[in-house]
């Protein structure tokens, strides 16, 4: 092996080393110590248990640095404040539910939101003008809120049912509604159930909703499902329901500790480093990858390719053929997925970092069928956050589509 390469190499495995022995991420569990219980989400009417927010990073991460050009590649949001602190490089994924991408029941498109590790760091509905952050629940009641955080302990309470969940004064709106005169709709009797009080006070029903919606999801909704509130005159609200294919379920009234945004450490990092990453971002044909973002998938891919090297195939990684630009056996690291045309059924480019067949890093090029074109530098920070803040909080949309907010692979 050629003295250069074994240089290299070392290199590479000494910056493997020091990343795994003592900057080991909190994933990895001591021995002996049971797996942390996962806190689950509320975003308005819809309840995710932590487990399938989970799934769905579980999912995305398996395609974060694909080669393959027919699978979708996880969205990328820079800088992102929304969830109270400087987030830094995160990416996102739409929230499944059953295997199925969840888009129906509230407005927007629910992600969860997690960084270049697969760590979770949040849930948001995203809007089509601006993102709202869900709900995070603490499994664990007798959590203590850091001090340090000045916060004041609040509190989500509320009915969860199988597929949704509703707060204590949604469900109070929808009360006082019922209460009201009315020449069109009036509560009907309850006649299901363990309630057999008849008379003045006999239970009543009501949909679930303060505007006499029947069902939260609109003309998307299953017409077999239907939530409403059971109540007496005077007891008030005695319980919420759902009823699914004629079947009826009783909602679970909770009460969790709502976990503060900025509870989630920063990563330590100066402003000095953080506008010395950004001067080193780079334009790919129009499409914007900060300073920050490149030298955290750098570090990342580093690890990954001298796993590769010791016979561990966690990752695939690829090499570059001849006669595209590079050099012969170069290794590709993607950092975004194949676009497409919006009428074009054929991808046309992807990003990647390159790194040479010595293991040195070349830079972040362009990946056509045609080969590789490298990326422009942008030195100016400024420059680099402006185009940041034209493209949109997701940057994984192409230059090409801009303006277009769809759902589809190729934009």
């Amino acid at each position: 092996m050629p003295k250069i390469y074994r240089l290299a190499v070392g290199l590479f495995f000494s910056e493997y080393l020091q990343r795994n022995i003592f900057h080991a991420s909190g994933a990895d569990l001591p021995i002996g110590e049971p797996e942390k219980i996962l806190n689950d989400y509320v975003c308005r009417d819809q309840y995710f248990t932590g487990a399938t927010v989970k799934a769905s990073v579980e999912h995305a991460c398996k395609f974060m640095h694909t080669t393959k050009r027919d699978v979708i590649f996880p969205a990328l949001l820079e800088e992102y404040t929304a969830l109270g602190r400087d987030s830094g490089t995160l990416l996102t994924w739409p929230l499944t539910y059953e295997n199925r991408v969840y888009k129906y029941g509230t407005k927007g498109k629910i992600r969860a939101i997690f960084n270049i590790e697969c760590e979770l760091v949040g849930v948001i509905i995203r809007h089509e003008s601006h993102v709202q952050a869900c709900f995070e629940l603490s499994h664990d009641e007798n959590d203590q809120i850091d001090e340090e955080t000045s916060l004041v302990s609040q509190k989500y309470v509320g009915y969860k049912c199988p597929l949704a969940a509703f707060s204590l004064s949604y469900v109070r709106d929808s009360f006082h509604k019922a209460l009201l005169p009315s020449v069109s709709y009036f509560p009907k009797p309850y006649l299901t159930g363990t309630f057999s009080r008849l008379g003045d006070d006999e239970p009543l029903v009501w949909p679930l909703f303060s505007d006499h919606i029947l069902s939260p999801n609109g003309r998307n909704a299953d017409i077999n499902q239907r939530y409403f509130v059971v109540f007496s005159r005077k007891e008030g609200i005695l319980k919420i329901i759902q009823i699914h294919m004629g079947v009826e379920q009783k909602c679970e009234y909770i009460r969790k500790t709502i976990v503060p945004f900025i509870s989630r450490l920063n990563d330590p990092e100066s402003p000095q480093s953080i506008e010395e990453l950004n001067d080193s971002g780079r334009d790919c044909s129009g499409q914007i990858f900060t300073g920050r973002f490149i030298e955290m998938n750098r570090k990342k891919a580093m690890i990954a390719i001298a796993d590769k090297i010791r016979g561990n195939n966690a990752i695939t990684i690829s090499r570059a053929r001849r006669g595209k630009g590079v050099q012969f056996r170069s290794w590709i690291w993607p950092i975004r997925g194949w676009e497409t045309y919006r009428k074009g059924p054929t991808s046309n480019m992807s990003y990647a970092l390159i790194f040479g067949p010595k293991l040195q890093f070349l830079d972040v090029y362009v990946l056509r069928k045609s080969g590789f074109t490298k990326c422009n530098k942008i030195n100016d920070s400024k420059r680099a956050v402006n185009e940041i803040q034209d493209t949109g909080i997701d940057l994984n949309v192409p230059a090409f589509c801009d303006g277009y907010d769809g759902f589809e692979r190729d934009c």
